[in-house]
């Protein structure tokens, strides 16, 4: 079943062309759910959930697929105020854009505000995204942020960390 997915999605990618991003990945079969999507540096990106677990599929100039993320679903990309994608690059190390994604939710507390907000999303841990001119990677480093929510941003520190870490998953490694 897992197979059908991946060649349904190559066959959107190659209907509707690169320049368009629509919600391919808005499918529910064997425990597959799309949660989050976004398109930078030339890729299309998907957060999937899956029997679990989060996933994230890509789409772009060097290639397709899919790699496991650490953080428990719902998964999300991290958006500054107004929902604006947050991202950085990074030229020392080669990085055209460094994503964030938050997951392993927080459970509202009214003693942390922000966590009953409506459309802020709070998780707290979180793995980098690493768009370089040879692939899409993840960090194997997920970390404890405490407290990382959708609308909110995060400091770039968290950023700077993950373009620099050395351990990656993506393609070759």
């Amino acid at each position: 079943m897992g197979n059908k997915i991946i060649k349904l999605v190559a066959l959107t990618f190659a209907v509707i062309g690169v320049g368009t991003f629509v919600l391919i990945f808005n499918i529910s079969m064997s425990g597959k759910r799309h949660i989050d999507e976004t398109a930078i540096a030339g890729y299309k990106l998907a957060i999937i959930e899956d029997d679990g677990k989060c996933e994230l599929f890509y789409q772009g100039e060097k290639g397709s697929g899919k790699l496991p993320l650490g953080p428990q679903p719902p998964c999300r990309f991290l958006t500054q105020a107004g929902g604006t994608l947050e991202f950085y690059a990074y030229s020392d190390v080669k990085v055209k854009a460094l994503l964030v994604i938050v997951g392993t939710p927080k459970k509202p507390d009214p003693t942390i505000p922000v966590t009953m907000k409506k459309n802020y999303y709070c998780g707290d841990e979180i793995q980098g995204v690493l768009i370089r001119g040879d692939g899409v990677y993840i960090t194997k480093l997920v970390m404890d942020a405490g407290l990382a929510c959708t609308n909110l941003g995060l400091d770039e520190k968290f950023f700077w960390i993950f373009a620099h870490e050395k351990k990656l998953i993506g393609p070759g490694k």
